[in-house]
């Protein structure tokens, strides 16, 4: 199904044309695959949306550029993403700075000496 007049081979080029350097400027910036695929599919979204509107190539191709930025933005800045943490399949994360940040005795209480006075 098309939109005001954009064909489906019309966008299959346009996909075809940006679909990568758009996938790879989204990952670049969120460093997660899922989150770029996102992205590129609301970009192309918003292309359909606005087709028409662009007066030359390079126009058209600055505008994905720049909606693409801003999307990522969006991403980065989103509650959703904050929140969450990357698993992978084997049960290893992904986010460095967590696994840093990880005791290997977690599951080991060590009570400080405000805890202790606590205790007695």
């Amino acid at each position: 199904m098309a939109m005001e007049g954009t064909d489906e081979r019309e966008l299959q080029l346009k996909i075809d044309q940006y679909g990568d350097m758009l996938f790879k400027l989204s990952y670049i910036r969120l460093q997660n695959v899922e989150d770029a695929e996102d992205v590129v599919q609301e970009v192309f979204y918003q292309y359909l949306k606005n087709q028409g509107s662009f007066q030359s190539p390079e126009h058209e191709k600055a505008w994905l550029l720049k909606v693409t930025m801003n999307a990522c933005r969006k991403v980065w800045r989103s509650a959703w993403r904050r929140h969450r943490s990357d698993w992978q399949p084997d049960g290893e994360m992904t986010d460095e700075k967590w696994a840093e940040d990880s005791c290997p005795d977690s599951n080991v209480f060590q009570p400080g000496p405000e805890e202790s006075m606590f205790r007695e």
